[in-house]
C-alpha cells in the first residue's frame, strides 16, 4: 500500500544517519493513511513521539473547518483506527502517542486507544485550558478545555520521567511542621529540643551548657513539631541545610531546600497554553496580520508536550498536520536546547499545505540560531490530481471542463463508461447543485489510484519520468549514502 514520492526540491541524496534511516525534516502532501504505510517501509520502529490534532467530530461548519468535521460516529471511530493501528508500528519501542480531542468523541477515542495501544499503556490525560473566555456553542456550559490522551507503545519502556526541565533552584522554608495536626502528642518522634549557640553558630541536639539555647517547634498556635525525625535533621545539618536565624528577638530555624524539576500536572491552565493568543495571534504576526488557519493550537501546547516526551535525537510525527505547529515547535525546541528533533508532517489539504510551508519558511528566515531545513514531497499522485480539480471548482461549468480529461487520464471505476453521452451532461447540469456534483464526479474515480503505488511505479500507465523512479530507490533505501 505504499506510495511513490516526488519532492518539490532537486536532491542528489538524503541525508541518513550511521544506521541509514532518513533524516530529513520533511512535510509530505497526500491521504495520511497511505502516507503512513509508505513512512513504514523507511521509519517502521524509529518514531519518538506521535503528536496528532485530529478532526473532533463536532459537527463544525465548513466555514469554520476545512477538514471533514462531521462524520457518522461509526465511521469516524473506523478512520482513526485504520490510522492509529499503522501508526502504532511506527513507534519506537519507548515511543508515545499524544492525542488532541475534545469531549464530543473523547471517550470513545479513550476506549479506541485502549484497543490499539492496551490499556495498561495508557500514560494518562491531560486537561489544557486552551479558550479561557469559554466559547459559545453549547447550549449548556461555555467550554474552555481540550484534552491530551498520553499513551506508550509499552509504558514499562518509557524512561522519560515527565518533569519539565527548570534549573534547580534553592529556596528557604521554616523548620516548623505548622500543621494543626502536627503536635508533640500525634508525632511525638518528631518533637525534641534543638540547641544553638549564638556566638559560635554551632547547632546541636546536645544541651552543651549555658552558652547554648534551647529551640523548640513553637508558633503563634502553640507547640507544634518539626518537619523531620532526628536522624534525617542531623543528616541534613552535615550537609549545610540548616540554619538558624534571628528574627524579632527571637531565634527561628530554617531549612535549606532545592527545588528540582517540576513535575507536570494533568491540569495546564497556563496562559501561554490559549490558542487564541499564542496560536491564531502568532500565525498572525508570522503572515503579516493575515489569518490563514482556522484554529490552530497554541505553540505552547505542543512544545510542552516535546519537553515532556521526546530527546534530543527523536523523530517526531504529526499526520494531521494542519498548520504546521508541531513542526514550528520541534524548530524551536532545537534551538531551547541544542537537540537536532527530526519532524515528519503529513498533510492531505493543498490550502493548509502551503500554509505549513510558508511558515516553517518564515520561522527559519527570521531565527538565525535556527540551523536547519525541510523537504517539501508528496505521493505520487494520479487520480489524487482530478480529486483536487474537483474539490477546487467553483462552478457546474468547470466541473464539466474536467471530465474529458478524466476519462481520457485517470483510472476510473470498472463500472463507468469513459464516453459521456449529452442526456448525461443535461441529467449533471440538471442537479443544479454544485457540492452534490461534486461528489457525483468524485464518486467516478478509482479510490484505490489516487496514488501511484510504490509496486507501480515502473508500470509505463502511470509514465513516472526516471527521475522520479531515481528518487523512490533513495528514499526508500535503507542504506547510508
Amino acid at each position: 500500500m505504499a506510495g511513490g514520492v516526488i519532492c518539490h526540491q532537486s536532491i542528489d541524496e538524503f541525508k541518513r544517519d550511521e544506521n541509514g534511516l532518513l533524516r530529513e525534516n520533511l512535510i509530505i502532501k497526500g491521504n495520511n493513511l497511505i502516507a503512513l504505510h509508505s513512512l513504514k517501509e523507511q521509519f517502521r520502529g524509529q518514531v519518538k513521539l506521535i503528536y496528532i490534532d485530529p478532526p473532533y467530530n463536532t459537527g463544525g461548519s465548513a466555514e469554520t473547518f476545512t477538514y471533514n468535521n462531521t462524520f457518522n460516529h461509526s465511521t469516524w471511530l473506523t478512520f482513526m483506527k485504520n490510522r492509529l493501528e499503522v501508526a502504532r508500528e511506527l513507534l519506537k519501542a519507548d515511543g508515545m502517542i499524544v492525542v488532541a480531542i475534545n469531549d464530543a468523541e473523547m471517550f470513545y477515542l479513550g476506549v479506541l486507544l485502549d484497543e490499539v495501544f492496551e490499556r495498561e499503556n495508557k500514560i494518562g490525560v491531560v486537561c489544557i485550558r486552551h479558550h479561557p473566555r469559554g466559547t459559545t456553542q453549547s447550549s449548556f456550559f461555555s467550554t474552555v478545555h481540550e484534552y491530551a490522551l498520553f499513551y506508550a507503545k509499552d509504558t514499562e519502556r518509557v524512561t522519560e520521567n515527565f518533569r519539565f526541565e527548570t534549573d534547580d533552584v534553592e529556596e528557604e522554608e521554616s523548620f516548623i511542621r505548622g500543621r494543626e495536626d502536627a503536635t508533640p502528642e500525634t508525632r511525638p518522634n518528631l518533637y525534641y529540643p534543638i540547641f544553638y549557640n549564638p556566638v559560635t553558630e554551632e547547632i546541636t541536639l546536645d544541651n552543651k551548657g549555658d552558652d547554648f539555647i534551647q529551640l523548640l517547634p513553637e508558633n503563634r498556635n502553640g507547640m507544634r513539631t518539626w518537619k523531620l525525625v532526628k536522624e534525617s535533621f542531623l543528616a541534613e545539618l552535615k550537609e549545610g541545610k540548616i540554619e538558624v536565624r534571628k528574627t524579632q528577638n527571637k531565634y527561628e530555624i530554617y531549612r535549606k531546600i532545592v527545588r528540582e524539576k517540576n513535575k507536570a500536572k494533568t491540569m495546564w491552565t497556563a496562559p501561554r497554553y490559549d490558542a487564541n493568543h499564542h496560536g491564531t495571534g502568532l500565525l498572525k504576526k508570522l503572515f503579516d496580520g493575515q489569518n490563514p488557519f482556522s484554529y490552530p493550537k497554541s505553540l505552547y501546547t505542543v512544545l510542552d508536550i516535546l519537553k515532556l516526551t521526546t530527546g534530543a535525537d527523536d523523530v517526531i510525527l504529526d499526520f494531521f498536520a494542519g498548520s504546521g505547529t508541531t513542526g514550528h515547535a520541534v524548530l524551536e525546541l532545537n534551538k531551547q536546547d541544542g537537540g537536532n528533533r527530526q519532524f515528519i508532517l503529513v498533510e492531505q489539504l493543498e490550502e493548509h499545505i502551503a500554509v505549513c510551508k510558508e511558515r516553517l519558511e518564515k520561522v527559519i528566515e527570521k531565527d538565525e540560531n535556527i540551523k536547519t531545513d525541510f523537504l517539501s514531497c508528496e505521493l505520487m499522485p494520479y487520480n489524487a490530481v482530478f480529486m483536487d480539480r474537483i474539490q477546487s471548482a467553483q462552478s457546474t461549468e468547470e466541473l464539466l471542463e474536467i471530465w474529458p480529461d478524466m476519462s481520457k487520464d485517470s483510472v476510473l471505476k470498472w463500472y463507468v463508461k469513459p464516453n459521456r453521452p449529452e442526456d448525461a451532461a443535461a441529467h449533471f447540469i440538471a442537479i443544479n447543485d454544485v457540492e452534490k456534483q461534486k461528489q457525483l464526479l468524485a464518486e467516478l474515480l478509482d479510490k484505490n489510484q489516487l496514488y501511484v503505488h510504490l509496486s507501480e511505479i515502473a508500470d509505463e500507465t502511470f509514465q513516472v519520468s526516471e527521475e522520479d523512479k531515481t528518487l523512490n530507490k533513495m528514499f526508500y533505501s535503507k542504506e547510508s549514502q
